[in-house]
């Protein structure tokens, strides 16, 4: 799944937030010299080096034809001195690495954790062994097992002509009360049309949510989308703006959940606003 998001350049690298005018600079939080895009996060920062050549099957990433990731894995599928087989087995460690990769640099950026490539490869080789062996235990081929007949198939269809998608989430942390939020909008067609991120304190993870709720609607009247889908993966936020009765909303005050609702009627009222909760 991980490199689903990775060909289309949908990972918040630093190149990527400072095209969108989230932060204040393009440059790698790691090396702190060339631009941190898609590439440079997984092949091209120096510390990576270590962690690229442990692919098995005795393929080495040749870095002087190297020009794009799409570009690359497409060479990696078309590659004639692998088998069918083997093409799977390796794409499934390439997958792993870039994950772990990925995740050794936000751990960097976010927790100060040391960069050590022994300790990605072996995070890496350890949940690719993981992944295999269930795969191989699994009584059916993946993607042909039996579904639950009461469990409704959903898939993303493309938005209405017009309308703008604003996916918000919010994060706390217990100890400290620190929160933060993000608002990310894209179009009809997938593009992105804007975003923010923020960091405040609460005392409540839905006091988090539900902050990032009203900056989506504030980021939506700023921007004059006047067809929008809001989208929360807070259940228990979607059901208190709608009016239900979890015990968990009455941690929000009547103040909060006043606010929160009027934004709702005001852009429901006046731009046809739709709320949608996995």
């Amino acid at each position: 799944m991980f490199l689903w998001r990775v060909l289309p350049n949908a990972i918040f690298t630093h190149w990527n937030l400072y095209r969108s005018k989230i932060i204040d600079s393009p440059v790698c939080p790691i090396c702190g010299v060339e631009e941190e895009t898609i590439e440079h996060l997984l092949f091209l920062c120096p510390w990576t080096n270590a962690v690229r050549f442990v692919v098995p099957l005795n393929y080495i990433v040749d870095m002087r034809g190297f020009s794009s990731v799409d570009r690359w894995l497409k060479g990696v599928i078309n590659f004639q001195g692998l088998s069918k087989r083997e093409v799977h087995f390796l794409l499934t460690n390439i997958s792993f690495i870039c994950w772990e990769i990925w995740k050794t640099g936000c751990n960097f950026v976010f927790k100060s954790s040391h960069i050590d490539p022994r300790l990605t490869i072996d995070r890496a080789i350890q949940n690719r062994r993981e992944f295999l062996d269930a795969k191989a235990k699994s009584p059916m081929p993946f993607g042909d097992a039996s579904v639950d007949p009461n469990i409704l198939a959903q898939g993303w269809r493309p938005l209405m002509s017009n309308y703008v998608k604003i996916n918000f989430d919010g994060a706390w942390k217990k100890d400290s009360h620190l929160a933060g939020l993000g608002v990310v909008a894209r179009d009809a067609i997938g593009s992105f049309c804007g975003g923010l991120a923020t960091s405040f304190h609460c005392n409540l993870a839905l006091v988090a949510e539900a902050a990032a709720s009203l900056r989506a609607f504030k980021f939506a009247l700023n921007h004059n989308f006047t067809d929008i889908i809001l989208e929360t993966d807070s259940k228990i936020l979607v059901e208190g703006v709608r009016g239900g009765e979890n015990k968990m909303v009455f941690g929000l005050s009547n103040l909060f959940w006043m606010s929160l609702r009027r934004s709702l009627f005001v852009l429901d009222r006046f731009f046809g606003a739709g709320c949608q909760g996995n």
